[in-house]
């Protein structure tokens, strides 16, 4: 039946599924293989190469694909690898659209040997390719200029970031090669603010250094095409920022300011007024800002779609409380570890109306953050898809049920550190209040599997207040209590939990169908109940329970055979886990690329040799701090799985810091 669809119609399926699921469905026949082959579906396709183990006959087939986007970072400067980089551009590059050529140790020669490949080339990016500006001589003939000004003409993004040793020369020659650039990121380099003395004459660019007069320059130049700017970890100052935005006939529409300890309210509020058609700002990290720089950007910035203000520690509630009604097309909002934000000023600020644009949320670490948020943004969030709450210790297992049952577009959905979430939240048990208690052991079903301590609260006694003061004569000390004796806790069964779920108003956390990143790490009341009838999905690909003390084997193969789309596993400290768990997931789980196993004491080499047995897509694994693995084990599953990259610290109760990477 599958080769007698045509090829059209097989591809045009292929649209729906997800990266992972397209290149299994392209092993079925040669047809599937050919329709995902089709130019459309290879847009969102990245292909990194290894030079180590990567020939000239699968870069040969890599340029048949189309693929508009290529990876080749970290190359090392060998005979070997430079040749990889020349085969790739070679083949790759009349469809390349993006390269990344991040922390490559590529020279001059090399660089300008691509170059006249890539045509087509929007996207370029050279952060931390120190070695290729190290002589300082990079573009420095006339024809070579000719050369990359040709090639390049298409370019809009160039990525300079963490380059030690780009001057005003460099900077100058290399942005004269491309003119047409609109997102340039100078993220974390050495950029000059006050007098260099190492300037010869007035005018003159630095050969040793670059100097913001000299970026400025460039802006100035080119006002009318820059949009967005990347000045993230600099020294940049109040002042320069203050000459920066007031270049005329620019119009910026993303600024990154991530880390600028120098920057206070007052330059944030000048850019707030003069760039006014600004659609992306961040600002996170800087410390020093309070709450004048967000009350500015509420009055001016009224275009703004994405947020961040993450970690800027004075900010309190006076900047967030009316954020949303001044801001209504904000999509993006990132105020985590904002410490002093409460429940009160998020829920006037993020919800103010019947309807909110925002689909990504990011409140960890907000402490203060209660279960009344989520309520109100259960409201008025409908097309929430990321939910980042992360350490916001009050919540409990309500907000899991809300969650649940009110954003069912969700992607991504973090609750790590939650400590008072249990598998009642899990399970969507609304009606029951969990009972952590050790003496749960009795009545064990014949399949192995145990219930939960539960109980139903009971009614308030009528003549007890519930308040003890010496105000009130009648306490109800001698009524019958309302959840003692008379409503002892109650063990539900398996079957009963089961039953409880089938329900139509059902609100366990498997209701969001197509979650692919879940974490729940350090929520230290989930039991392998909540794990096996709970975490049950068809897309997830990252799931992190690391420090749930109670998960043992038969949760960890409750969740190998209920979510075969898993690629990253996190279960670090994990006592109880042993090599039947790590087993089933390597049987289960063929698509696994990462696995934690950091201090899971029970594990032993015989969990490494499963791994090396049936997970041949895995890159990275983590046996930090394990006890009963042995370095002879790290070292055969290393040389059985190419490119595997296994951290073993402190391994066998050695004191030694080893990493081993094939």
């Amino acid at each position: 039946m599958a080769e007698t669809l045509p090829v059209e119609v097989v591809s045009h399926i292929m649209r729906y599924l997800s990266l992972s699921d397209r290149k299994d469905a392209a092993l079925v026949n040669k047809k599937w293989y050919e329709a995902a082959m089709d130019p459309i579906l290879q847009q969102d396709v990245v292909i990194n190469f290894h030079t180590p183990s990567i020939t000239e006959a699968p870069i040969i087939g890599f340029g048949r694909r189309k693929s508009p986007n290529l990876v080749l970072n970290n190359i090392d400067g060998s005979s070997h690898s430079r040749e990889v980089i020349q085969k790739a551009c070679q083949y790759m590059g009349l469809n390349l659209h993006s390269l990344s050529l991040k922390g490559s140790d590529i020279t001059e020669g090399t660089f300008m040997s691509i170059v006249p490949y890539c045509h087509h080339l929007v996207s370029l990016d050279l952060s931390c390719c120190n070695s290729l500006f190290m002589s300082g001589k990079l573009l420095e003939k006339p024809k070579d200029q000719e050369k990359v000004k040709s090639a390049l003409h298409n370019l809009k993004e160039l990525n300079l970031s963490s380059i030690r040793f780009l001057s005003d020369s460099l900077f100058s020659r290399i942005m004269s090669c491309v003119p047409n650039v609109e997102k340039l990121a100078l993220a974390s380099c050495h950029l000059a603010i006050e007098f260099d003395p190492y300037r010869g004459h007035k005018g003159r660019n630095s050969e040793s250094i670059l100097t913001f007069a000299n970026v400025l320059k460039y802006i100035k130049g080119h006002a009318r095409t820059l949009k967005s700017l990347d000045l993230s970890r600099t020294a940049v100052t109040n002042e320069c920022l203050t000459s920066l935005v007031n270049v005329p006939d620019l119009q910026l529409r993303e600024i990154s300011l991530k880390s600028c300890r120098d920057l206070s309210d007052e330059g944030i509020a000048v850019l707030a007024k003069t760039q006014t058609g600004l659609r992306k700002i961040d600002i996170s990290s800087c410390q020093d800002l309070q709450d004048r720089s967000v009350v500015a950007i509420q009055q001016h910035l009224h275009e703004l779609e994405h947020l961040n203000i993450a970690k800027c520690r004075y900010i309190s509630d006076v900047a967030v409380k009316e954020l949303c009604l001044w801001l209504p097309n904000l999509t993006y909002i990132n105020m985590s570890d904002c410490y002093q934000l409460t429940s009160q000023a998020l829920i006037k600020g993020l919800c103010p109306s019947n309807t909110s644009s925002i689909v990504s949320l990011y409140l960890n670490c907000c402490s203060l953050v209660q279960d009344d948020v989520v309520l109100a943004m259960s409201k008025v969030m409908k097309d929430l898809t990321e939910l980042e709450l992360s350490s916001c210790f009050p919540l409990t297992d309500k907000s899991v049920n809300i969650i649940a049952k009110s954003f069912g577009k969700l992607r991504l959905l973090r609750l790590g550190w939650c400590k008072e979430i249990t598998d009642v939240g899990l399970l969507g048990l609304e009606k029951y209040i969990y009972q952590d208690e050790d003496d749960c052991k009795e009545d064990v079903k014949p399949n192995g599997r145990e219930g939960l301590k539960m109980k139903i609260p009971g009614k308030q006694n009528e003549y007890s207040s519930g308040r003890f003061s010496r105000n009130y004569g009648n306490i109800g000390m001698f009524s019958a209590p309302a959840d003692g004796e008379s409503n002892p806790p109650k063990k539900i069964s398996y079957s009963e939990i089961e039953k409880e779920m089938r329900k139509d108003k059902n609100t366990a956390i498997y209701m969001l169908r197509g979650l692919q990143s879940l974490s729940l790490n350090a929520c230290q009341h989930i039991t392998d109940v909540g794990i096996s009838l709970g975490i049950r999905f068809c897309e997830l690909k990252h799931l992190d329970l690391s420090m749930c003390p109670k998960i043992t084997d038969e949760g960890l193969k409750a969740i190998a055979q209920n979510n075969r789309s898993l690629e990253e596993v996190r279960v670090s400290q994990c006592q109880k886990i042993t090599d039947t768990g790590v087993t089933m997931v390597a049987r289960n789980l063929i698509r696994l690329v990462l696995l934690d196993l950091s201090s899971c004491d029970n594990v032993t080499d015989q969990s490494l040799v499963s791994l090396s047995k049936y997970c041949r897509c895995l890159r990275h694994l983590d046996v930090s701090m394990c006890g009963q693995i042995t370095r002879d084990g790290v070292d055969k599953l290393a040389n059985k799985i190419k490119d595997l990259a296994v951290q073993a610290r402190y391994i066998g109760g050695g004191l030694e810091y080893e990493v081993f990477v094939s």
